[in-house]
């Protein structure tokens, strides 16, 4: 309680005393300058008691409500919040409260203090994942409150440089609490945050929002943002295989593939990864979603059963994805047909063959590739009895096979002791495509000959290995003539046996006589010729060393017989002294 002194007025009889206003109310926040002072106007003008209470009193000046007479008639009021909690306070000022039988006059003083603004956020940090299933740029949000006032105006920023994140209303109103809500509700103000996590790679990203309102008593407030990218989410491929099947020799085949993911696109690398490398992919690298073809081709693979496959890297996968690829090569449908006495001697092309004699068969669609055979088609110093499955048989016995084409197949006829008519059969993968007819003898002799137009000459050689020809004939090349009384060596099939044997669809090299050379002669120009040797060289091929007799110049018919057959009519030898 704080008193004023005063004297009581002459006649001791106290008059009644006036006071306005009759309350006084103050406001004061927390922080604030000191609330202006008010005054009370009373009457009479004459001197009186005046008694103050304030509850409760500060330590500093005995209260928090002060008063001064600042003229007979006028009381001036002040308050003085400082240090005081926020909350209501009440007061009072009695005024002749020290005069006997005087009714005193009290003035209510209410004070209020405030708490001082203050700014709010929630939640105090964001932590968040990037889903698959999420559109992009997505929101997020932090909300935004104010105590203390009706409404906070705040600004805020993203404090370090984060291209994923941006703020499309970087400015905004917090609110207070609403008349009749419940104690501790706030309106809220929402602060958006966009989140575009495109081109991010997988793993953890951070940032910080930071929140300013000028008219709040705290510090700005930041808040933790952090954004995690987990790893891809594998591709949906559609098909998720790829089988095939080709035909032996075709060209080309393609499919298409389909693949995507969901939310962000991926930008991948495509992959085709096959032995003999028979497997492509196009589009083989950009953005989901993308339709690749996948490209097959199988022309220069066996018959039988391939694996590939299509192989995808995504930036931030765990792993390499791969797209299986089944390839199955089938054999070629083949529709053959065999020309008129489409099976003849490879020498003479008659259609008589014999034992280990090369034969050959003329006709269409006998094969879909073209090929000589190699050293891997041999097993030890067997021959291959097909090639890219083109097989043929003489009598039901494999023959040798040394070349196909579409046209032509050229091979060695089996050992066999049968003669007669005979039949030939050729097969592939899928089974018979064609047959033929032959004669098979025990010889059947033949000179193998090189065309010049309409004429037939001999393969023959000098000793040096020179062909013996006409340089005419050969233009070019390095040839001579045959000259009277020197050695050639001539070439032929289908002469019979020998000693020793030699087994047919074997290599062989070396020298393997006639068995029966007695039955052998040789004609040039109709004289006989002198024979220094007469036998196998190599598999399937007889060769003669013979001496040229004494002839004039000029192309002169050759001819053998040998047991009973003779060999082709119309083989010339160039003879030139």
């Amino acid at each position: 309680m704080f008193m004023l002194a005063t004297v009581p007025p002459a006649g001791g009889q106290p008059p009644k005393i006036i006071c306005t206003p009759g309350s006084l109310t103050f406001q004061y926040r927390i922080g604030d300058p000191d609330p202006p002072p008010q005054t009370v106007s009373v009457s009479p003008s004459v001197p009186y008691p005046i008694a103050v209470y304030s509850d409760p009193l500060t330590i500093a000046s005995g209260g928090w409500l002060v008063v001064s007479r600042t003229t007979d008639h006028l009381l001036t009021v002040y308050a003085r919040p400082r240090g005081y909690l926020a909350r209501s306070y009440v007061g009072r000022i009695v005024l002749g409260a020290a005069w006997a039988y005087q009714v005193p006059v009290a003035i209510s003083v209410g004070l209020t203090v405030a708490s001082p603004p203050l700014l709010a956020v929630s939640p105090a940090s964001l932590r968040f994942s990037y889903e698959t299933w999420r559109p992009v740029p997505w929101l997020e949000y932090i909300t935004t409150s104010c105590q203390g006032v009706t409404a906070l105006d705040w600004t805020a920023a993203v404090s370090t440089a984060a291209s994923w994140v941006s703020l499309p209303k970087p400015r905004g109103t917090a609110g207070a609490a609403q008349p009749g809500a419940e104690q501790g509700r706030f309106s809220q103000n929402l602060l958006p945050l966009s989140i575009d996590p495109t081109g991010l790679t997988p793993g953890e990203y951070r940032t910080t929002v930071t929140v300013a309102a000028p008219g709040a008593a705290n510090r700005p407030i930041s808040v933790p943002v952090t954004l995690v990218v987990p790893p891809p989410p594998p591709l949906a491929m559609k098909p998720a295989s790829v089988e095939l099947e080709v035909e032996q020799r075709s060209g080309p085949v393609s499919r298409s593939l389909q693949i995507s993911n969901p939310g962000l696109p991926l930008t991948y690398t495509a992959a085709a990864t096959s032995i003999d490398n028979w497997l492509s992919v196009t589009a083989d690298r950009g953005q989901t979603p993308a339709n690749l073809t996948i490209i097959v081709n199988a022309a220069a693979l066996a018959i039988g059963g391939y694996q590939g496959a299509i192989n995808f890297s995504v930036p931030g996968a765990a792993r390499v994805q791969s797209l299986p690829v089944k390839l199955t090569v089938k054999p070629p449908s083949l529709t053959a047909t065999l020309a008129e006495n489409g099976v003849v001697n490879a020498a003479s092309f008659v259609s008589e063959i014999a034992s280990g004699c090369w034969f050959t068969i003329f006709g269409s669609g006998l094969s879909v590739s073209t090929r000589i055979w190699n050293a891997s088609d041999f097993v030890g110093d067997r021959m291959p009895i097909s090639l890219d499955g083109i097989g043929v048989t003489v009598n039901d016995r494999p023959a040798a096979v040394q070349f196909i084409s579409v046209g032509q197949i050229n091979a060695q006829a089996p050992d066999d002791l049968a003669t007669g008519l005979v039949t030939v059969r050729i097969t592939s993968p899928r089974g018979l495509i064609a047959t033929g007819k032959v004669v098979l003898r025990t010889t059947a002799p033949g000179f193998f000959t090189f065309r010049n137009g309409n004429r037939r000459f001999a393969a023959a050689v000098h000793l040096d290995g020179v062909t013996v020809a006409n340089p005419d004939l050969l233009p070019g090349n390095t040839v001579r003539p045959a000259k009277p009384g020197e050695t050639i060596l001539l070439f032929g099939t289908g002469f019979g046996p020998t000693n020793p044997v030699v087994e047919s669809g074997r290599l062989f090299a070396g020298a393997a006589p006639l068995a029966n050379p007695e039955a052998l002669s040789v004609e040039l120009g109709g004289v006989p010729m002198a024979i220094q040797f007469a036998g196998l060289s190599a598999a399937g091929v007889y060769q003669f060393n013979v001496s040229v007799p004494a002839l004039p110049d000029g192309d002169r018919e050759l001819i053998a017989r040998v047991a009973g057959a003779s060999t082709q009519p119309g083989v010339l030898v160039c003879v030139r002294r």
